[in-house]
């Protein structure tokens, strides 16, 4: 008997943390309300929501096991995105938390919704074209980026990230695969973040001011797209425009299936976890690349059990247990090997941003926004009604300005991060063991109790000492070997398939 609601899909994947494989449910559902309104797990055996954090067009779900085992869906199939299932098998689960994440098969959103100088309060609605599905990415164009074996975290190929070609269909001992996600590389966020980026700083000046009076309105032109399918000379094509607002063709710039699936080569398959990395990479409120210590009258706290999933507890081996008085050092080395695997994933995120495909890609996208821009205030906007009146904004230098110093940040915080752990990493590569914090975080605390990646908890993997040495040995390897990520928008040469 199904106790989740219809519109709710599973799938389950498998995380490799160091030796010990842990299960991590994704969910793919529509926005689940919270704090005092319908909770969907109330009615799942030993499972309440305890949570939901909202990062920006994705929402992300924490449930806590109970006494009870609770039943969940035996699907293992990434495919089965699309599809309606049924909670019909029980899972041994050897993690106390559960990660659920949103994956819609489109992007939507509400953007600039009670602007000030505008007519009306209501927000203007933007949504992408439907996705690709990571079977037709793989079948079709063969980009599928993940570890190169990321069933043997043993080998040097565990910390190696690269085009694998094709998903992993390794699976662990309960039959799990390894999740993936239909990527487009350009976040979809940041759109309507640079839309709404100045509405609370600029009044009636502001973009969405400016949004709400003049791209609201429907457009028919004609203009000229650049296609360039893997393997195929560059062709520009003059096709016909028919939007029912002009804002829709900015958002349509980002890729889908439509028609003759003009830009759908431009998807890869991303490993979920580190699709989920990549998002908070490139999210502006996230200003470090993992969960921050919780702290107690400005002190950080030793008493909390949030800290157990932060880097700089991990990294020296210690947790503050349930009922407890005082920090412990894991026995089995479970903290090193999180620190290790976390630490691996981000070295996976640098190097996935500097793949040439990639970089080809996301400079691609970037610029076509920038260009339908143009093309709207230049060439569409003023032969509208009351397009006479229209000021040119040059939104298209706007967005490259703010692409731009997205670009400066992310690149900031994710080598600050990986600059303040490797010291720690090569202390365990010499068999060292770190007995300080790499460094306290000065920020204010943003971190939830809540706040924690399902794969990553203290009872996932064990290790022996030898092995931790060995492990942290090629880790550091890749760290001295991660390369640099330079702004393709900067960068001259051209890339790869151009």
């Amino acid at each position: 008997m199904s106790v989740f609601p219809a519109n709710v899909h599973l799938v389950f994947s498998t995380v490799t943390l160091l030796g010990a494989l842990c299960t991590v449910s994704f969910v793919d559902a529509d926005p689940v309300p919270f704090n005092g309104f319908d909770d969907p797990f109330a009615n799942i055996p030993g499972y309440e929501l305890t949570n939901i954090e909202i990062h920006d067009n994705e929402d992300v779900f924490y449930i806590d096991q109970g006494d009870d085992e609770g039943d969940l869906v035996d699907e293992t199939n990434p495919s089965v995105a699309n599809s309606s299932v049924s909670w019909n098998a029980t899972l041994g689960l050897r993690h106390r938390s559960i990660l659920l994440e949103k994956r819609a098969t489109q992007k939507k959103d509400t953007v600039c919704k009670d602007t000030v100088g505008a007519e009306s309060a209501s927000g203007i609605s933007i949504r992408s074209y439907e996705y690709p599905t990571i079977n037709e990415v793989e079948t079709e164009y063969k980009n599928v980026y993940d570890f190169e074996d990321p069933m043997s975290p043993n080998e040097e190929s565990w910390y190696n990230f690269k085009n694998v070609n094709k998903m992993s269909t390794g699976t662990d001992e309960a039959g799990n695969k390894r999740s993936y996600a239909s990527e487009h590389i350009l976040e979809w966020f940041l759109l309507k973040e640079f839309l709404e980026e100045d509405k609370t700083t600029k009044g009636s000046a502001s973009r969405c001011n400016v949004i709400q009076q003049y791209f609201k309105q429907k457009v028919e032109f004609q203009t000229e797209i650049i296609v360039a399918p893997p393997g195929q000379t560059s062709t520009t094509k003059t096709i016909a425009v028919k939007e029912k607002k002009a804002i829709d063709w900015i958002a349509h710039q980002i890729p889908g299936k439509l028609n003759d699936d003009r830009w759908k080569y431009e998807f890869v398959v991303l490993q979920s976890h580190i699709n989920g990395k990549k998002n908070e990479l490139w999210t502006k409120s996230q200003d470090t690349m993992s969960p921050q210590l919780a702290r107690a009258q400005g002190e950080v706290s030793q008493k909390n059990m949030a800290n157990n999933l932060t880097m700089e507890w991990q990294v020296v081996n210690k947790y503050f247990p349930e009922a407890a008085t005082q920090t412990q050092k894991y026995t089995q080395n479970e903290g090193y090997l999180m620190a290790i695997k976390r630490f691996r994933d981000i070295i996976g995120v640098y190097k996935y941003h500097q793949e040439d495909l990639i970089k080809k890609y996301w400079k691609t996208q970037v610029l076509r926004v920038a260009d339908a821009f143009e093309k709207l205030e230049k060439d569409v906007l003023p032969t509208l009604e009351g397009g006479s009146e229209y000021v040119y904004q040059n939104f298209r230098q706007q967005w490259l300005d703010f692409m731009g110093d997205h670009f400066t940040r992310g690149k900031t915080k994710i080598e600050a991060w990986m600059d303040k752990f490797a010291p720690a990493i090569k202390t365990l590569s010499e068999g060292g063991r770190p007995e300080k914090n790499p460094g306290i975080d000065s920020r204010s605390l943003l971190f939830s109790l809540f706040k924690r990646a399902g794969e990553e908890t203290e009872l996932c993997a064990v290790s022996t000492s030898d092995e931790v040495t060995e492990r942290a040995k090629l880790l550091y390897k890749a760290y001295e070997n991660k390369g640099e990520w330079n702004n393709p928008l900067e960068e001259t040469a051209d890339l790869a398939g151009s």
